[in-house]
């Protein structure tokens, strides 16, 4: 595979992701992870993911389609994962017992296809039994478990050794309510399963904000995804420290993905002059703006200047002016020029990370565009180049 050309790269430290898998589980008492790898990994490459994950010590991967968990066994990794989300079709549930993925059931024509795949297929099919506690999206309503003991009976083929839920409001920094609420409603289900004689072999509910504020919900493992590639569920948990912790849990994660580019161009404006699209902004005074090889296309927002972001340029916060373009955005260095700082195409620029003293982290880009660090890391498009740092 050549080399990339381009100057914009996303660098993704695999030794990170060990790290933040290590963390995550000693902040959940020690049970088991399963980190999730889904949306390429949450943007850092999935594959890359999956297995510094698992030199960190995940125990299980997650994944959200039956594609997704195809790539991880086509790149060789056997590690048990789980669809996250019942698939539609028979040919769906065919791929996950051949391809030997445990997946995520919650309707009655689930169970009968994914019954019939492996009874087709001559061996058992694993799965996870969702339920619905509350986030009121996929999964069985927790009050209607009954129905489930009737299907499982009714599969001999299928060999349902999970249950989980998921939390909708774990990271809530003001209320406990909702996550306490779903936590009993699951907790029911599961004594209607046991008094039913279903015992379950591996119990799961917390997502990674649960895992770390709710340890009577941790069960035998906890999923976790943001926190694994070093990003805090919530802006407001990246101060929160842990109970028997001296650090706060922004300090705790390591941010495993950092996004650089280029100075592409130097260009000299005169007051007034209309900058980008639209000319939605204007030069307020004779200055001088650089322009930088990446824009919406690879994941930025395009109205990232109109909502103050700034990039790193010789340890400096630039403001983004103008219009995001698809594949540029420009940035006002005149603060740089005014006290002697020579810019130069080929000059260092980073969007996402640390230079000098300074740093801009994923969350600040997510708060920027009101919407949230997953958002940014995950929608940082395939053709910028991902360079990894200590191979797994």
């Amino acid at each position: 595979m050549r080399s990339p050309l381009r100057p914009t790269v996303a660098i993704v430290d695999c030794g990170a992701i060990q790290n933040n898998v290590g963390t995550v589980r000693r902040l959940a008492g020690g049970t088991n992870v399963c980190a999730i790898v889904k949306a390429n990994g949450y943007g850092h490459g999935a594959v890359e993911a999956a297995r510094s994950a698992i030199t960190g010590g995940a125990s299980w991967l997650g994944v959200a389609t039956v594609d997704e968990g195809i790539q991880l066994r086509e790149a060789g990794i056997t590690t048990p994962t789980l669809i996250l989300s019942e698939p539609i079709g028979r040919d769906a549930f065919e791929a996950c017992v051949n391809n030997t993925l445990t997946v995520a059931v919650y309707s009655e024509h689930g169970f009968a296809l994914l019954d019939d795949a492996a009874k087709h297929a001559g061996t058992k099919a694993s799965a996870h039994l969702k339920l619905d506690t509350g986030m009121h999206r996929v999964g069985l309503p927790a009050r209607d478990v009954g129905d489930a003991i009737a299907w499982i009976k009714a599969s001999p083929n299928v060999l349902v050794n999970g249950l989980f839920t998921h939390f909708a409001c774990a990271d809530d920094e003001s209320s406990a309510e909702t996550t306490l609420r779903q936590i009993d409603a699951f907790d029911t289900a599961r004594e209607v399963l046991r008094k039913s004689g279903i015992e379950i072999a591996l119990t799961h509910a917390c997502n990674s904000a649960g895992a770390m504020r709710y340890p009577q919900a941790r069960y035998d493992m906890v999923r976790s995804g943001i926190a694994i590639y070093g990003l805090a569920p919530d802006d407001w948990m990246a101060g929160w420290t842990p109970p028997d912790e001296h650090q706060p849990l922004g300090q705790l994660l390591l941010p495993a993905m950092s996004l650089v580019s280029q100075v592409s161009m130097v260009k000299e404006l005169a007051s007034g002059d209309g900058v980008g699209y639209g000319h939605v902004w204007h030069a307020p005074a004779d200055t001088t703006i650089a322009i930088i090889p990446i824009g919406y296309a690879d994941g930025l927002a395009r109205n990232a200047g109109r909502n103050a972001m700034s990039v790193l340029i010789d340890g400096h916060r630039c403001p983004i002016v103008a219009n995001v373009t698809m594949d540029q955005l420009m940035v006002d260095i005149g603060q740089l020029v005014d006290r002697g700082t020579s810019v130069a195409p080929g000059d260092p620029v980073v969007l996402i990370g640390s230079q000098g003293a300074e740093s801009i982290g994923a969350w600040e880009w997510g708060l920027a565009r009101d919407s949230l660090a997953y958002e940014l890391v995950c929608a940082v498009g395939e053709r910028v180049p991902r360079r990894y740092l200590e191979r797994a």
